[in-house]
């Protein structure tokens, strides 16, 4: 039950990392096309 509880919650931090990572790629992104619109 060890590894169940251990690959659940590497899930877990994985799955946020993962959707961390997304926003920060959007923002990032979104934040490029605005300096881009005002030149």
């Amino acid at each position: 039950s060890f590894w169940v509880v251990a690959l659940g919650w590497t899930g877990m931090k994985l799955g946020s990392l993962m959707s961390g990572l997304t926003d920060g790629v959007d923002s990032a992104r979104q934040a490029s096309s605005k300096g881009a619109n005002q030149i």
